[in-house]
């Protein structure tokens, strides 16, 4: 994990992410997920905000905090890590199992379903195979709960290709794939948005 802080500029709470001194020296790390997390919102995530500041000694990417009110409260967020413990010994290990936990819980299940899947193909696309449990969030609305806006999206720099969570049948993916997993989730021209992202 890098170093982190929570930060304020006087408006707006930020998480600080750092990039590992003497680890990360030969990739600015902090602006790959800056530029990740653009794309992500280019290809139609919801995303939470990002920018970077630079100092002499490298960049920081700095992510909205979309878990605290204006008035400086908490909003009510669970992880699918949690979500996905709600029957003891249970072992959750695939996108579909995640899923099936979003459809349940969400007050608009389609939606979220929806962007689920959108983000898990830009996940696969891009070589995010952070994609652990804890990288997804259901926060609370005025309807209920909603998939928080997407965050933490990196490619991977240390070679891994096998992601944290499975597709169909392995930890790892193709554009055909990821189609047949939207038709049985019962997405809307699953094709369409894998080409769109």
């Amino acid at each position: 994990a890098r170093p982190k802080a929570l930060v304020s500029d006087g408006k707006t709470r930020w998480i600080a992410k750092f990039g590992n001194e003497g680890r990360d020296d030969h990739l600015d790390v902090p602006g790959l997920e800056h530029v990740c997390m653009s794309l992500a919102g280019s290809a139609g995530l919801r995303v939470a905000n990002t920018r970077i500041e630079r100092f002499a000694t490298g960049n920081v990417l700095l992510v909205e905090r979309f878990d605290l009110s204006g008035q400086g409260g908490r909003i009510h967020a669970i992880s699918l890590h949690t979500l996905c413990k709600e029957s003891p010994g249970l072992f959750v290990l695939s996108y579909k199992e995640v899923a099936e936990r979003v459809r349940k819980h969400s007050s608009r299940p389609s939606d979220d379903l929806s962007m689920f899947f959108r983000q898990m193909t830009f996940n696969a696309l891009v070589g995010n195979v952070d994609d652990h449990l804890k990288n997804f969030i259901m926060i609370r609305d005025e309807g209920g709960y909603r998939l928080s806006p997407a965050f933490d999206i990196t490619p991977d720099i240390t070679g891994k290709t096998d992601h944290s969570l499975s597709f169909l049948y392995a930890n790892t993916t193709s554009g055909r794939e990821l189609v047949e997993i939207g038709k049985h989730w019962g997405i809307d021209e699953p094709g369409d948005i894998v080409t769109e992202v």
